[in-house]
């Protein structure tokens, strides 16, 4: 989150939500005191709290702010290994737990129930004129399933579960210039945790689709509290004021958006997939009410609104194509198209307003965030694999991919400094296939790894010389760096 203060009043609203997050521990003790009243169980209201609870915990890893996330962590780095190895080009494939993710109308073709889960590691060097930008190593754990519906259905539709677990607690809350050059795709494109489901029939022989609904929970969160403006401005207390002190509280609300996924076999060597998922748009308003003491004969109310975008996966549109060209040899072919026009600006924008003439003369006005003007792009992706079996009851696979990213981010000739460029992605992996010991499951365990390798080219931004002086920017900077990420996932069939 980004803004721009210019008071000594308005530094002390920008820096609440970090205040908040820094003493969270210590916002029970306003609470101590009051008369807790006791009503009877709503059992259904109970578990709703609880599941919604549980949820929240999940998507939020225990954290009541989280840093603004673009993009999702499948979308750059693969669900399973075996996808991520064949260069996320999966949408005509999708037979495995990451397929409520690349294609929900692939699911109903599946016949076994499956579940898999994974590890993957990601470790990013991005450098701004040659000097590494600090960003952290991130790990997680993606995981799924995938029932065939029997009975009437008779194996003919299916449903589909994916997810993304992050593998440490991410806290993380800033407020930097609006100006400031940041990394901010990759800065956040792994901190995202995710829910995905789907839903999937065959309708004839050869055509099969699905639907299904990405979540993420929200946290519309409100904050009542006391100040001593005098104090914030002087750091002397008013006399005879009331103490300062403050009430944090979080609503858990729910986004769901849909996604949906089709795919054509037109012979048992050749299918064609398509695959929408829509934005998904997060934001986040801290609503404040403070009684200022001071700077009127009477304390007075100044009304607080923070609000920013703190999460946005752009709308896709996905085809993909796959071809056996031999009968162990598979070549997947993925165009993807990216709405990044919608992109909204992560920089927080603060209202403020007071009935008191006078404390209205000291509250700055903060225009809104301009717009990024950020540009819809066209990716591609291409993997292969092939099968042969080296030694009698294991089946082998090895696997390779690539992948070419634009970069939506216009050159940054202007005051704003988002730094990206266009990518080349490398993977390859391996797949082993063998039988479970002491007959665990009946179907044999498929164990897959993979490596990928993100290569950032370098890229020169000058600015224009009506840019102010002292811009972080100017005269001008060069991107480039490379991201390293590897995993494993396993795969049991029953």
């Amino acid at each position: 989150m980004v803004t721009s203060c210019q008071s000594p009043v308005a530094d002390a609203f920008c820096s609440l939500p970090i205040y908040l997050s820094r003493h969270r521990r210590d916002l029970s003790r306003h609470r101590r005191d009051r008369q807790i009243k006791t009503r009877p169980m709503n059992w259904a209201t109970t578990f709703h709290r609880l599941l919604a609870t549980g949820f929240f915990l999940f998507t939020f890893h225990l954290s009541p702010f989280t840093s603004t996330v673009w993009a999702g962590p499948f979308d750059d780095f693969g669900v399973g290994s075996r996808d991520a190895a064949m260069g996320g080009a999966y949408t005509a494939i999708a037979d495995d737990f990451s397929g409520a993710y690349y294609n929900p109308g692939a699911l109903s073709l599946i016949k076994e129930s499956s579940f898999g889960f994974g590890f993957t590691y990601t470790h990013p060097r991005l450098y701004l004129n040659s000097q590494e930008s600090r960003i952290e190593n991130v790990t997680g754990t993606p995981f799924g399933f995938i029932v065939p519906l029997r009975g009437i259905f008779k194996e003919k539709a299916a449903i589909g579960f994916s997810g993304f677990m992050l593998g440490s607690l991410i806290y993380d809350v800033a407020m930097p210039p609006l100006n400031q050059p940041d990394f901010a795709l990759d800065r956040h494109r792994l901190r995202q945790q995710i829910l995905m489901f789907a839903a999937s029939a065959q309708i004839f022989p050869f055509l099969s689709v699905g639907a299904g609904a990405q979540v993420q929970a929200s946290i519309p969160s409100s904050v009542s509290m006391y100040l001593d403006a005098p104090f914030l401005l002087s750091g002397q207390p008013t006399p005879g004021a009331p103490p300062s002190g403050y009430d944090f509280g979080v609503d858990v609300a729910y986004i769901i958006t849909p996604t949906a996924g089709l795919l054509i076999k037109f012979s048992p060597r050749f299918k064609i997939g398509f695959t929408f998922r829509d934005s998904l748009d997060m934001r986040i308003k801290l609503k404040s009410s403070e009684i200022a003491s001071g700077l009127s004969a009477s304390p007075q109310t100044l009304d607080i609104m923070v609000a920013s975008h703190i999460l946005y996966t752009p709308r896709q549109y996905v085809l993909g194509t796959a071809v056996d060209i031999l009968p162990d040899l598979t070549a997947a072919f993925d165009l993807i198209r990216t709405d990044w026009s919608g992109f909204p600006n992560p920089s927080a924008h603060i209202s403020l307003s007071s009935p008191d003439p006078v404390l209205n003369q000291v509250l700055p006005s903060v225009p809104p965030p301009p717009d990024p003007n950020f540009s819809d792009t066209l990716s591609q992706r291409f993997g292969i694999e092939y099968r042969l079996n080296l030694i009698p009851k294991i089946k082998t696979a090895i696997r390779a991919g690539y992948g070419w990213s634009p970069s939506p981010i216009p050159d940054q000739t202007g005051e704003s400094n988002f730094l990206d460029s266009d990518r080349h992605t490398f993977s390859g992996g391996l797949g082993i296939a063998f039988p479970a010991p002491w007959s665990l499951v009946a179907k044999p365990i498929e164990a897959n790894f993979h490596l990928r390798y993100q290569l950032l080219a370098k890229r020169r931004v000058v600015k224009l010389g009506t840019v102010p002086a002292d811009n972080p920017g100017q005269p001008g900077y060069t991107i480039d760096g490379d991201i390293f990420s590897g995993g494993l996932s396993l795969n049991l069939s029953f």
